[in-house]
């Protein structure tokens, strides 16, 4: 039984909102899978979507490990933890057939993989450092066309060193004139690029 997450659901009902017609063709990228419970509800709820999933499963180098998740940082000597997480994401998105485009990749290598301009929203959720947060939106806010939705997780969340999420979507929200959402009970911001 997969789980069902706030963030999915809130994510799911935004996109809802902001598609005329969810059930028309559109592309999607959530960066940062984990184990693909959100990219699997996103894929069953919006029948029009197809989904880059990204995700490394690695640990990657820990700039700031008090800025990581901390299943993250307690697994970083265990590949096997790693590939267990793959497996059940791409067993959990299987049933998407080729709606679901897994890029195993680092975020910024997976970014370069999708041309600019093509997605409808992006949801940022891999690495949680300000350094990464700032370096997720500035990789994939190209990829997202006019009128899209830039999103992501964990504004907020009650852990510490997680402050530094929100501090890096203003700084962005700020650079880019945005006007920034966020939705308290999931944790997950948005805004609207370009309009």
């Amino acid at each position: 039984m997969l789980s069902v997450y706030p963030h999915s659901r809130y994510l799911a009902g935004l996109l809802r909102a902001h598609l005329a017609d969810p059930k028309q063709p559109f592309v999607g990228a959530e960066v940062g899978v984990y184990k693909g419970e959100t990219s699997a509800y996103l894929l069953r709820e919006l029948p029009g979507l197809t989904l880059y999933a990204v995700d490394c499963w690695h640990p990657g180098p820990f700039r700031d490990s008090r800025n990581q998740f901390s299943m993250m940082a307690q697994q970083k000597d265990r590949p096997d933890v790693f590939a267990a997480w793959e497996r059940e994401a791409r067993g959990n998105t299987e049933f998407a057939g080729d709606r679901c485009r897994i890029l195993k990749a680092d975020f910024r290598e997976a970014a370069e993989l999708i041309p600019d301009g093509s997605l409808e929203f992006v949801f940022l959720d891999a690495a949680h450092s300000y350094r990464d947060t700032m370096e997720q939106i500035l990789w994939y806010w190209p990829k997202v066309r006019e009128g899209g939705l830039v999103t992501g997780h964990d504004y907020g969340y009650p852990r510490a060193g997680y402050e530094v999420v929100a501090q890096a979507v203003d700084a962005a929200a700020r650079f880019f004139r945005a006007d920034l959402h966020v939705d308290k009970g999931s944790y997950v911001w948005w805004w609207r690029k370009g309009k």
